[in-house]
């Protein structure tokens, strides 16, 4: 089954936002209670509002991308615990088109965040829920939204491994091409591709690439989408001008087209 496979050499930022203005950008909405741009361990952050009386606070964005991209940013949560010492459960939902790409609970001190989305205009929103009433927020800041490169004279990507039973993904039977690396994916677990690229500055470029840990997004025929970093083993093979690198890929969030 084959994938294809996209990088950030080369990527275009569609959008990017440190927070230090005075007032939101006009290119953003809110719902709910609403988000502000607020001072936060001495810098300028979007920041949730009191949420107690509707319950909610969204922060949105809608953002083209002409081919697949990764949404980065740090968040950050502050929530109480509640009466006896138990946890608060207030959390920051992020959602693309409606679907969610990622939930957090509890606090968090700055936690950076990296998202695959699909190729598109997309609807980016950071939704804060105060579950206990309790004065909670949530805020984010370096936002980016990058829309990335496809990877030079690339022959072919494929998932070459072999199920393997002791991995996270819990499978039935074995799975083939995108119902197995969903499953994998999912779990949290490792993925691996097999990337042929004609030419040796294109082996070296990729080679650079993957051992800089640099993020790679890839894409299937039905337009899900999926990130990860290489991990430090790499098999190498060449025949003519044609290479042949096989590695593997720590699989991160995805969302987008398929979002799991």
């Amino acid at each position: 089954m084959p994938y294809r496979l996209y990088w950030t050499e080369g990527a275009t930022v569609r959008w990017s936002d440190d927070f230090e203005d005075d007032e939101l950008d006009a290119g953003y909405t809110t719902r709910g209670a609403g988000w502000e741009i607020a001072q936060v361990d001495g810098s300028g952050v979007a920041r949730s509002l009191n949420a107690v009386g509707d319950g909610y606070a969204e922060l949105r964005r809608t953002v083209n991308l002409v081919r697949p991209g990764l949404v980065e940013f740090r968040l950050r949560l502050d929530v109480p615990d509640r009466t006896g010492g138990l946890p608060g459960r207030g959390r920051l939902r992020f959602l693309v088109d409606g679907d969610e790409a990622g939930a957090w609970v509890g606090s968090e001190l700055w936690l950076p965040v990296r998202v695959a989305v699909a190729a598109g205009t997309r609807t980016l929103a950071w939704r804060f829920e105060d579950v206990d009433q309790s004065g909670a927020w949530a805020a984010i800041d370096d936002l980016r939204v990058l829309q990335c490169a496809l990877v030079p004279n690339v022959f072919h990507v494929a998932d070459y491994t072999p199920p393997r039973p002791y991995r996270p993904a819990v499978v039935h039977q074995p799975l083939e091409g995108p119902a197995r690396i969903q499953a994998i994916a999912g779990g949290g677990a490792t993925v691996s591709l097999g990337v042929y690229v004609v030419g040796p500055e294109a082996y070296a470029t990729l080679i650079r690439h993957l051992q800089r840990r640099l993020p790679l997004v890839w894409e299937d025929e039905g337009g899900r989408v999926y990130s990860g970093t290489a991990g430090p083993d790499l098999e190498v093979r060449q025949n003519g001008g044609l290479y042949s690198v096989r590695f593997d890929l720590i699989a991160q969030e995805t969302a987008g087209v398929g979002a799991l």
